[in-house]
């Protein structure tokens, strides 16, 4: 049989390497997240630079939203895509001729009585 003092040592032992091995994994699983998190901030930059210079803003309106997307994200990137984009493409497309004339008000006052061609 093997005594107390003897059993210690191999017990700490096998702790010791089982602690070992974990560490060694974990670092492993911290460092791949790392790597995987910087690879999508790169893409995300990328997108929302490239979306924010095809937009139809101003000069100076996308040079704003650029520098937000570097200096301040994910933040700018969630607002580029949740509102600037959509906020810039509207301003940009021309409203229809219809619509125009329905929003503008008429010199002439509003028809009055039962609609014509009805007996």
């Amino acid at each position: 049989m093997l005594s107390s003092s003897t059993a210690a040592p191999l017990w700490t032992d096998l702790v010791r390497s089982v602690a070992a091995e974990l560490d060694q994994r974990i670092g492993v699983v911290v460092g791949l997240f790392g790597l995987v998190s910087l690879i999508v901030y790169v893409v995300l930059v990328v997108v929302t630079i490239v979306s924010v210079s095809r937009s139809p803003l101003g000069g100076g309106e996308q040079a704003l939203w650029v520098l937000l997307a570097l200096f301040f994200q994910p933040l700018s990137v969630l607002l580029w895509f949740a509102t600037g984009k959509t906020v810039a493409y509207l301003q940009a497309r021309p409203i229809p001729a219809t619509q125009a004339s329905m929003s503008q008000p008429s010199d002439q006052p509003p028809p009055t009585g039962p609609p014509q061609g009805s007996s």
